[in-house]
């Protein structure tokens, strides 16, 4: 059996650039390269690509849209509202799906028209690029069988894959209405927005705008006619599709294992595929093979939105203590919930506002401390001083209770953060329990473990494996100096003995 090395690496066209394995990526247009060597699917929201790109034209404008939009002078603002963007649209390009009729190009061992001989979990664009290597090692599809590291190989394109979906999304926040560029226009309303000025393929909403001109003019003019000059939603319409490329390589030197020629980089095109209503054919696949990335594919069934503007559900997470702040221009460029101890926030209600209580429902209401296997918090740290902690409670029984409303308690910290950190960075804290070691693969984040802490009151009962777990929470401390706790929240991932949800918080 052949031992296949790792290295797999990606382009993206169209959407932007991002480095992965061996080698960095460059940005190219679509229209000047070759036809894709395979077309694969992921099946999107129509509501949510509405509710992402987005523009404003002025009503007072003498020109149609359809010729406003390719004049320099014209002040049409595009907006690309990244905070709309679910966190459960996850578009990993390597569990795109190659079975759908809007696919072509996957390897099978079939030349019948539409004959597919995979299973769907088994059709994705991972699998195929492993039969591609199989077929040019082994001259066969089936020699996949003869790779001893089948697993590990599949995990790390799966990686890879993180790794464009993060440079995908780092595209949408450069160009979102929450900007770190400080050179893009500003609304009334805080937004960030493009204009023709930027010419560019990565203000996005404007290509759309521009291919929508040339291909369907009829959308444009229906705007011109309903006259309205509020921001709204570019004319996208079922079965739209946005489109972007991968170029998956196999590592340098690999077809010297069997004695063959080079093996040729694979392009996949990447099809999102707009759809009023997802189910039957038009649900993706559920991906079932990665341990590391089982969420990473559009709207899987455990990722969880907590929006700020839904209070009826943010009340109940934050309760007790402060709301996240509203976050100010010289904090965009991070999405999440943000939270400062600021004396401009803190002294407008200071009972209330001088720390978080950010809580989380364990993902099994039968779940134990024995249970536990690990929770990850992914954020950004503007101070490093006083940072987020970790505590975990479990339920009062009536009896022998350590604390008022629970039965024991453990909270897990950084130590020593304000030398371990570094001010205006991304991490992404996380704790293992009970053998669990497996440390996050968190793209564009650094991982840094939290302990237990040895501060009087942080180990509160006995917490033994049978106890019931009651609730994650997410704190911080209120006797920190005014302007030492500063940071954004994009995620948690909570992982326990029966699988693992993941939270996405989205700003108001």
């Amino acid at each position: 059996m052949e031992h296949v090395e790792e290295g797999t690496s990606f382009e993206l066209y169209a959407l932007g650039s991002a480095g992965a394995g061996a080698g960095a990526c460059n940005e190219r247009t679509a229209d000047t390269q070759p036809p894709p060597d395979a077309d694969a699917v992921f099946y999107v929201k129509l509501s949510d690509m509405r509710a992402v790109f987005q523009f404003r034209s002025d009503i007072g404008q003498d020109v149609s849209l359809n010729d406003a939009i390719f004049d320099a002078s014209s002040d049409i603002r595009y907006y690309v509202f990244r905070k709309y963007w679910p966190t459960a649209l996850n578009i990993n390009p390597t569990h795109a799906m190659l079975d759908r009729y809007e696919s072509s190009g996957m390897l099978t061992p079939n030349t019948g028209t539409g004959d597919v001989a995979y299973a769907a979990n088994k059709s994705l664009v991972k699998h195929d690029f492993l039969r591609y290597l199989a077929l040019h090692l082994f001259n066969t599809i089936h020699g996949v069988d003869l790779f001893q590291n089948e697993d590990d190989l599949r995990e790390n394109i799966a990686y890879y894959g993180e790794v464009a979906r993060v440079g995908i999304m780092s595209v949408l926040d450069v160009v979102g209405t929450m900007s770190a560029n400080i050179t893009m226009g500003v609304d009334n309303s805080g937004n960030r927005y493009s204009t023709n000025d930027d010419m560019s393929m990565t203000n996005i909403s404007r290509e759309l705008m521009r291919q929508i001109a040339v291909s369907a003019p009829g959308r444009l003019v229906a705007i011109d006619e309903a006259g309205s000059g509020d921001i709204q939603s570019v004319p996208l319409v079922e079965n739209d599709t946005l489109n972007f490329r991968v170029v998956m390589e196999a590592s340098p030197g690999q077809h010297v294992l069997t004695n063959v020629s080079a093996i040729p980089a694979r392009t996949y095109n990447i099809k999102l595929v707009m759809k009023s209503n997802l189910g039957g054919g038009d649900t993706n696949t559920v991906v079932t093979d990665s341990v590391s990335f089982p969420n990473g594919y559009p709207y899987a069934a455990h990722i969880y939105d907590i929006s700020a503007s839904n209070t009826s559900i943010a009340s109940a997470v934050y309760a007790d203590a402060s709301p996240p702040v509203p976050i100010p221009l010289i904090r965009y460029g991070y999405q999440g919930w943000y939270y400062t101890n600021s004396d401009a926030w803190v002294n407008t209600a200071p009972t209330v506002r001088n720390k978080i209580n950010w809580y989380l429902s364990p993902n099994n209401a039968s779940a134990t401390v024995g249970d536990l296997r690990y929770v990850r918090l992914n954020l950004h740290v503007f101070n490093r001083v006083s940072t987020p902690f970790l505590t975990v409670y479990t339920k009062a029984t009536g009896a022998g209770d350590a604390g008022g409303w629970y039965k024991s308690k453990r909270v897990y910290v950084i130590a020593n953060s304000a030398t371990v950190l570094n001010n205006n960075t991304n991490y992404c804290f996380y704790i293992n329990w009970n053998g669990y070691s497996v440390a996050p693969f968190t793209v564009a984040h650094n991982n840094v473990e939290l302990s237990l802490t040895t501060v009087g009151g942080s180990a509160v009962g006995s917490f033994e494996s049978s106890e019931v777990l009651f609730a994650y929470s997410i704190g911080t401390n209120s006797a920190a100096a005014r302007g030492n706790v500063d940071f954004i929240l994009s995620g948690v991932v909570v992982g326990e003995s029966n699988g693992e949800k993941e939270y996405g918080y989205i700003p108001a």
